[in-house]
């Protein structure tokens, strides 16, 4: 039980939280109901993510053998088998379909279309651990979809239309996080002397350089156009404040990226670093208290 609960990888399920962006931005996070109806694709998306983790594991088993902390992976390590794998990996994934279909497939609007692009979004990773993983930037483009399928579906839930603010600012920071990634990658490659490649073939086509570089602009963009929307919004004055923790978060992540290992490794490194942690907890509490506030 425990190699299968190691499998699926519920510390992930905390990316299913993008499913809620558009409610928090709707500036209703205070309607209890309106959580409810997200439920089923919050939990539907952690099924979906954890079938697709383990077809990832039996598809690149021999690479993640390679990998001095993927190597300890219950399928890599052998203590599970492909077939069996795949069996769970399927009927998860259609236990998230069908509780999504269940819950949103009849309804009028935009709700309806919630389970398919739960579908688009499970045939997108598996095309990506069959092939895309191994092109050199563009898995990284291809991965920050898997983010702005949650986005969507969320909205679509709620029968509301996702702002190009939205999935320009969400996009632009899955692909910061993405490309510090791949940099946490080298570092650790870097640090066992391995050959570029046999952990994951795309990291021959990547340099720290560029990654760097990269990860600069991305932060940029993605501060410079949060603020941009902070303006634009008509309660500009005081939403403006919850730009301060995202400029935050941007500029500790950015000090990670240049010299720690643990960006490979996102969803660990936001409880391993108090600044990040606090810079994401500090913009949520805004984001939901402010607009209330305003509104009275």
């Amino acid at each position: 039980m425990k190699d299968w609960i190691i499998s699926i990888r519920p510390k992930h399920w905390i990316k299913s939280g993008f499913c809620i962006a558009a409610l928090v931005f709707s500036g209703q996070a205070a309607n209890i109901n309106l959580w409810l109806l997200l439920l089923p694709v919050i939990v539907g998306f952690c099924m979906l993510s954890s079938a697709s983790y383990l077809i990832n594991d039996v598809i690149n088993i021999e690479e993640d053998s390679c990998h001095p902390r993927k190597c300890f992976r219950p399928l890599a390590a052998g203590r599970l088998k492909k077939q069996s794998a795949i069996i769970v990996g399927v009927s998860l994934a259609l236990l998230g379909f069908s509780l999504m279909y269940s819950a949103y497939g009849s309804e009028d609007g935009l709700v309806r279309l919630t389970p398919f692009v739960g579908v688009s979004y499970f045939l997108v990773t598996i095309l990506y651990s069959v092939y895309i993983r191994n092109w050199a930037f563009f898995d990284v483009l291809v991965l920050g979809l898997g983010f702005i399928f949650r986005v969507v579906a969320g909205a679509y839930a709620l029968n509301l239309a996702p702002t190009l603010w939205l999935l320009s600012c969400t996009y632009l920071m899955v692909l910061l996080i993405g490309f510090g990634k791949r940099q946490g990658e080298l570092n650790v490659i870097a640090s066992i002397h391995e050959e570029l490649g046999d952990t994951r073939k795309a990291l021959k086509g990547y340099r720290s350089s560029v990654l760097k570089k990269l990860t600069y602009i991305c932060a940029l963009l993605a501060g410079g156009l949060y603020i941009a929307y902070c303006v634009w919004r008509p309660d500009r004055v005081p939403f403006i404040l919850t730009a301060i923790p995202v400029l935050t978060g941007l500029l500790a992540y950015l000090k990670l990226v240049n010299k720690s290992q643990q960006v490979e490794s996102p969803e660990n490194l936001l409880f391993k670093e108090p600044v990040l942690l606090g810079s994401v907890m500090a913009w949520i509490l805004l984001v939901i208290l402010l607009p209330i506030i305003t509104h009275g």
